[in-house]
């Protein structure tokens, strides 16, 4: 069983994009954002992905290495475009209050990254 996540952007005080997660969207997704993605370069690329089936600490495979949904290089994210050749769904924008994210979609959890603060912050239902 997955637990998915939405890994939002705050853009201002009531601005979000967000895209989704599919797979180990608790601890795993927050350990990972935490360690790997607390740059504002590398969270805008990760969003630019549009959903994802799962987070790893890489965004991309390095030149030569063979990365797709059927065959994974383990660290590196697995996209539902660009790995699975699904079409693509950006990044969605909310315009609400923090606490009303959790009913922008089906979710366990939601992971917001604040520029200010360069930090990940977690809401559960």
């Amino acid at each position: 069983m997955s637990t998915r996540c939405l890994i939002a952007h705050k853009l201002n005080d009531k601005e979000y994009e967000s895209i989704y997660c599919h797979f180990d969207g608790g601890s795993y997704v927050k350990s990972v954002l935490n360690e790997h993605y607390t740059d504002q370069e590398k969270v805008k690329e990760l969003m630019s992905l549009g959903n994802i089936s799962s987070l790893r600490p890489r965004l991309a495979p390095n030149e030569g290495e063979n990365h797709s949904f059927e065959n994974r290089v383990e660290d590196i994210v697995v996209a539902y475009h660009r790995d699975r050749g699904e079409p693509y769904q950006g990044p969605k924008k909310h315009i609400c209050k923090e606490e009303l994210l959790l009913d922008a979609g089906w979710v366990d959890c939601i992971h917001i990254f604040d520029e200010e603060s360069k930090s990940w912050q977690t809401l559960r239902h």
